[in-house]
């Protein structure tokens, strides 16, 4: 199992690389993520998994959320856990709750209990902007996008005192 070190240096390589040599779009999973330029939210997370040679190829949303329970990551549906923990968070509009759809994931940091620290690579002003941000809610959608769950590693360590 890989630990949080690890995790957080995959992610901030994965953020760096989208930083240098890509801009945002949706994407259909090239392979590797990034390679061709382009870069979108969950492109973060798979970029992130492959760098630790986790992924091995293109994968879709029902893939991702089946991949991570192999790998050992544990889906907390408790909101509370973005702040006191480092993982992929996910979410989904209201009518997709329930379904394996993902709308936006970003890679938290964990934070007070009223804002965190993230990587974010959801729009071309996101990925040409300097990160971890901080000091940012962790839903900045209101109403139109729902909590989904949180990647989270079994021995993560709380952020929270």
């Amino acid at each position: 199992m890989i630990t949080q070190a690890q995790l957080d240096s995959a992610v901030r390589e994965a953020y760096n690389h989208a930083y240098l040599c890509c801009h945002y779009a949706p994407t259909d999973r090239s392979f590797p993520v990034g390679n061709d330029g382009v870069m979108d939210c969950t492109g973060l997370m798979l970029r992130a998994l492959y760098t630790l040679g986790l992924v091995h190829e293109p994968l879709n949303c029902d893939q991702i959320d089946s991949l991570m329970g192999k790998l050992g990551f544990i889906k907390s549906t408790d909101i509370n856990d973005v702040y006191r923990y480092h993982g992929f968070v996910q979410w989904v509009q209201p009518q997709w709750v329930g379904s394996n759809h993902v709308h936006h994931t970003y890679y938290s940091l964990g934070g007070d209990g009223h804002t965190i620290s993230k990587y974010d690579t959801g729009s071309d002003k996101r990925i040409d902007s300097p990160q971890p941000f901080t000091n940012v809610p962790i839903n900045e959608w209101g109403n139109e996008l729902v909590f989904k769950h949180i990647w989270i590693l079994p021995d993560a360590p709380s952020q929270q005192q």
